[in-house]
């Protein structure tokens, strides 16, 4: 029996003929993509994808974006060359389309770069399996859950990740400088991931060659320098934190800090820790060890160097690094590596059987507690496996016990999204969408459809690709009013009789929706402040405006809040006064809102003709003058 069978219980079969290895890889191909896009699904515009398309929209609706705050301290955008691309794809396709095309992009490139890389360090009978583990398992790094690899919707990382996996699996060939070209296009499109990739693909060169040491004393040498003669974006190496600056930060951007992050957080980390020591411990791929040795030492290195840099001693420039991020690379390897070990493992008799049960069960349980304490006991039981015995019933039992929790973790995570008060409400394909979504279910099915291409000649393609047209039917999850505003023309001004082009305006919670309809800055949202960690005047600025809008957020939470106990569903319109205190206080023009005033004629309103929880979707445009002479 071939490697790999004795844990998937698959036999691998040797083909013959030229058009059965094509259809063996072709199915495979399409299985691994639909997996992909199923758990993937799109959304719309969302997370720091608002930030990239308002960095492309910048350079096609020229002058009001840039009052807005994100812009005004400088955005990420200067950063990279991605939105200068995203411009092209949106005034070429439009929003909703040049968005979708330049992700399906990122996807390819992803799954590409993803492919080649484990073509070059795993085992060919494992290498379907390690591929549905990487686009299967959870995607999640660092802290507070806000990063993950290739993410479903429009980034710089969308680009930057497949890059620096390019150019470790040249690196794994040999092929040392198309390696570094790789690190330099990661570098331009998002210049922090570049730099994990570049910090992996350096000491995995030195674990080969001691003498790649002189570059880590070239980089002091010029940090040193630096530090005497401030140059561009290392003019504020030896800037720290104020005690105010700092707690700012801290709210803003808690993630940048460790002593911030989670418990949960810490477990994919120690999960990530464990498969990939049973790896270095085990697997007799050397490519593979030194690579994950290195990933480790790099992710961890990192966290001590952000615990004492930013956390201990504040420093400024550290946390603008986000060094962090190199653990991407780790947990991307932890989940490709998963089937080896699990493999490896089911091989070693009852103590491996046990060890590996407890891996999968923690691979299905991300969002709980199991990955920490169940990777340590595998780890544990793998070391000392000499000094206690296990009986088969024993396993058998843990088996059994450990499948049903792992279907009840599976399950019970993925039906939180129902509510079943609202299921008739939902469309078909999202319901089908959020079903297959269910990563025990796409395993399973994955899995089935694979045998039977090895079985059943035809049979296992014609699946593969009815589940890959399933998934490209129901991949646009977003909803009506999303599809709507995505659709708007660029350059789209619902009011352009109305606003001033200098003036001010506070579209209430919405940081997309003005740049779309009014191709006009806003001026305030709590997702303008991602920039927070590299701009004390932005962080500072960000506060002033979150305190004079907050009487808003505090009414709303207080309508909540009564709607919920007395199960009514009542819109939680503003209080004209409150909104007149704003206006004054931050100096705003205009202010935009999804309700009307109570006794107060708005100067405009936009209907969108469609209707959201039971409501018309309209927007009144308020000026502020106006509200102030009541």
């Amino acid at each position: 029996m071939p490697e790999g069978a004795s844990f998937f219980m698959f036999r691998s079969i040797d083909h013959s003929t030229f058009y059965q290895q094509r259809r063996r890889y072709l199915t495979g191909a399409l299985l691994i993509a639909s997996v992909f896009l199923f758990v993937r699904s799109y959304s719309g515009i969302r997370h720091d994808g608002i930030l990239y398309a308002g960095d492309a929209l910048a350079y096609l609706v020229k002058g009001q974006l840039h009052q807005d705050l994100y812009f005004l301290y400088g955005s990420q955008g200067q950063f990279t060359v991605l939105p200068f691309i995203y411009s092209k794809l949106i005034g070429t396709f439009g929003l909703s389309n040049g968005t979708m095309l330049g992700l399906f992009t990122a996807f390819a490139f992803f799954l590409l770069a993803s492919w080649l890389l484990l073509k070059a360090i795993v085992p060919k009978s494992l290498l379907f399996y390690c591929m549905l583990s990487v686009v299967l398992g959870w995607t999640i790094y660092g802290g507070r859950r806000v990063f993950a690899y290739s993410e479903p919707f429009l980034t710089a990382r969308s680009f930057a990740e497949p890059a620096v996996l390019l150019a470790i699996a040249f690196l794994a060939r040999g092929r040392i400088a198309l390696a570094l070209m790789f690190v330099g296009i990661a570098l331009v499109f998002h210049p922090l991931v570049g730099l994990t990739g570049a910090l992996v693909v350096w000491l995995f060169l030195v674990l080969d060659d001691r003498r790649w040491l002189w570059f880590a004393v070239a980089a002091v040498v010029l940090l040193l320098a630096f530090a005497f003669f401030p140059i561009g974006p290392f003019a504020d190496l030896m800037q720290r934190y104020d005690a105010t600056w700092l707690d700012l930060v801290e709210e803003a951007n808690p993630q940048a800090f460790i002593l911030h992050w989670t418990p949960y957080d810490g477990g994919i980390i120690v999960f990530d820790v464990a498969v990939i020591w049973l790896v270095a411990r085990c697997s007799h791929n050397r490519l593979l060890t030194r690579l994950t040795i290195a990933a480790a030492v790099v992710g961890l290195s990192s966290l001590l160097v952000t615990f004492v840099g930013v956390d201990l001693l504040h420093s400024a420039f550290i946390a603008k690094l986000q060094v962090w991020r190199t653990l991407w690379i780790a947990h991307w390897l932890s989940m490709a590596a998963l089937p080896i070990v699990l493999n490896q493992q089911w091989k070693g008799g009852a103590h491996g059987r046990l060890a590996a049960i407890l891996l999968a069960i923690a691979w299905m349980a991300p969002f709980s507690v199991a990955p920490a304490p169940l990777g340590l006991a595998a780890v544990l039981i793998d070391r000392y496996r000499t000094r206690f015995s296990l009986s088969r019933p024993t396993v058998v039992a843990v088996a059994v016990v450990a499948a049903i929790i792992a279907i009840a973790i599976a399950v019970q995570y993925e039906v939180r999204v129902f509510k079943l008060a609202n299921l008739l409400n939902e469309p078909t394909h999202n319901l089908i969408g959020q079903a297959a979504a269910m990563n025990l279910i796409l395993l399973c099915v994955a899995i089935a459809i694979w045998y039977s291409s090895s079985r059943a000649r035809w049979l296992g393609l014609c699946l593969a690709v009815f589940l890959f047209i399933s998934a490209i039917t129901i991949w646009d999850q977003r909803g009506v009013w999303t599809k709507r505003l995505e659709s708007y023309p660029v350059g789209t001004n619902i009011w352009p009789t109305f606003i001033e082009p200098n003036a001010t305006v506070y579209w209430y919670r919405d940081l997309i929706a003005p740049w779309v309809l009014l191709g006009h800055g806003n001026y305030y949202t709590q997702q303008q402040g991602s920039g927070a960690v590299f701009s004390r005047e932005m962080v500072f600025e960000l506060n002033k405006r979150r305190k004079i809008t907050a009487i808003l957020d505090f009414q709303e939470q207080i309508c909540r809040m009564m709607n919920n106990l007395s199960e009514k569903q009542d819109a939680c319109e503003p209080d004209a006064e409150a909104v007149s205190t704003i206006c004054k206080a931050g100096g705003i023009d205009y202010v935009v809102l999804q309700s009307r005033l109570e006794g107060r004629q708005p100067t405009a309103n936009f209907s969108t003709g469609l209707v959201e929880n039971g409501y018309e979707k309209k927007f009144f445009l308020y000026r502020c003058s106006a509200l102030q002479t009541g």
